[in-house]
């Protein structure tokens, strides 16, 4: 059997972040690809591994230009489970 590859499409508002969480949970993908800029990819991944979410976001405003919350409004919801997401 082939791989099977899904695409989940959010509008950015947290509700619609909220359900997206559930349904990533259900799911339960092997991997996930987030709209956000690359030079937080690091920073997403020891997110990911278990980095404090404050101390995320203060990384998170060194690198982009400020707010730091306009570029992760809609994704706060499941950033904040990313490392609940990869317990299977």
């Amino acid at each position: 059997m082939g791989a099977e590859v899904g695409i989940l499409v959010k509008p950015p508002s947290f509700r619609a972040a909220v359900e997206a969480v559930e349904k990533i949970r259900r799911l339960r993908p092997q991997a996930l690809l987030l709209n956000l800029p690359d030079t937080i990819s690091d920073l997403i991944l020891q997110l990911a591994l278990g980095m404090d979410f404050q101390e995320f976001i203060g990384e998170v405003e060194r690198k982009l230009p400020r707010p730091a919350s306009a570029w992760l409004k809609g994704y706060e919801p499941i950033l904040k489970e990313l490392p609940s997401l990869g317990e299977h």
